[in-house]
C-alpha cells in the first residue's frame, strides 16, 4: 500500500514540476490504487505515458499497473 502512496505523490509531483498535467479529482487512489491524470493538452500524451512508465519501474509496480487513454467526450470545451 505504501509503494502505491509514494507511486500517486511521486506522479503529482513530477506532473506538476513539468506543467503538462494534474491528478484528477477525489479519487480513492488510497484505497484502490486508482487514479486519473488530466493532460494539459494532447501533445504530452508520450510524455506522460513515459512517465508513468518510468515511476512504475522505480516504485516495483511495473507488473501491477496499467496505463489507459479516456478521451474526454469535450474537447477543447467544445459542446
Amino acid at each position: 500500500m505504501h509503494r502505491v502512496l509514494n507511486f500517486v505523490e511521486d506522479v503529482d509531483r513530477e506532473l506538476e514540476a513539468a506543467n503538462i498535467g494534474s491528478l484528477e479529482g477525489d479519487m480513492d487512489h488510497y484505497a484502490s490504487g486508482r487514479f486519473v491524470v488530466r493532460v494539459s493538452s494532447s501533445r504530452y500524451l508520450s510524455q506522460v505515458t513515459s512517465l508513468l512508465s518510468k515511476l512504475l519501474g522505480q516504485h516495483n509496480l511495473r507488473n501491477e499497473a496499467a496505463v489507459a487513454r479516456a478521451d474526454s467526450a469535450k474537447e477543447g470545451g467544445a459542446p
